[in-house]
């Protein structure tokens, strides 16, 4: 993810804390998570369906938007996503989303410069982070060498804490839980 979409804020973070705590408030999303995903799931580019408007580099608009349910108005809360499998699945259908706009702009010959499944994913990414945030989610932070400090902002107001890593010689990138 870092890779392809290296200027989405968080991606990495929020996919790592989520994968070291995959039960937490688990609990079935809403019946619109699972509508909103669904649509974006199967969306297919052959489709008639979609107007140019919604094609080629501006594939994932009607996904993201059509019928009333967007990002915003259906992803309110951790307890209306439901657990995390629900927000990969949401992460997994915006890439796919993503990688389906430059597919198409390439057989079609369409040159595009940018591509809207690509501030879908980002906005995805960012609610995601939020809602994650918003109902206590443990967050995971990343540093090079044992010395360094790190800043826990808590989500939920608390005062920082510092996070000191164990003294020894420097490691590559490590994990360092913070609760």
């Amino acid at each position: 993810m870092s890779h392809d979409f290296p200027n989405i804020a968080h991606a990495m973070d929020l996919l790592k804390s989520m994968e070291s705590h995959t039960t937490f408030k688990s609990g079935e999303p809403s019946a619109d998570v699972v509508a909103f995903l669904d649509r974006i799931k199967n969306a297919d580019p052959n489709s008639p369906q979609f107007t140019e408007d919604d094609t080629n580099g501006s594939w994932g608009h009607y996904q993201f938007t059509g019928g009333n349910m967007t990002c915003t108005s259906v992803l309110t809360s951790w307890t209306s996503i439901g657990n995390t499998n629900i927000a990969c699945q949401l992460i997994a259908a915006a890439i796919k989303t993503c990688k389906v706009a430059r597919h198409l702009c390439f057989e079609r010959e369409v040159e595009s410069h940018s591509y809207l499944g690509d501030i879908y994913l980002a906005n995805v990414i960012d609610i995601l982070w939020r809602l994650w945030s918003e109902a206590g989610g443990v967050f995971l932070l990343f540093f090079g060498f044992p010395s360094d400090l790190i800043y826990n902002f808590s989500p939920i107001g608390k005062a920082p804490r510092k996070c000191r890593p164990p003294s020894r010689q420097p490691l590559p990138s490590q994990l360092l839980p913070v609760v």
